[in-house]
């Protein structure tokens, strides 16, 4: 499947301080998770704007974070920049409305059944 993403990403991404773009790649676990953000409801672009450094690099404020990057093979490095996060475009960012499987064992969470007559006895 083809990834889709927030149309703010590639705005943010031509930023001229933009040296490098991580995004971010969840994979799906549950098969009712949603195709494109895994299941997470939303979707994260880290802009690199400072970097790549051999050590961990502390960030000047507070908005900015640091990011290593093995650089697949290559040497890699730290990066400092900003991390964004919006919703999934795909299911935007809202939990699905199918309930879930309900097992026939349901009364049983609210009290004890008699084996005999059938009957929930309620717990207080």
């Amino acid at each position: 499947m083809v990834t889709t993403y927030p149309r703010e990403f590639s705005m943010l991404a031509k930023n001229i301080d933009v040296k490098k773009t991580f995004v971010s790649d969840i994979q799906r676990i549950n098969p009712k998770d949603c195709e494109n953000c895994g299941g997470a409801e939303v979707m994260s672009i880290f802009l690199a704007m400072k970097g790549p450094f051999q050590a961990a690099a502390t960030p000047n404020n507070r908005d900015e974070t640091s990011h290593w990057d093995n650089a697949a093979g290559r040497k890699g490095g730290w990066w400092v920049g900003k991390t964004y996060t919006f919703p999934c475009p795909v299911c935007l960012g809202v939990k699905r409305a199918e309930p879930e499987n309900v097992m026939p064992t349901q009364p049983a969470m609210v009290g004890l059944m008699n084996p005999h007559t059938g009957e929930v006895e309620v717990l207080e």
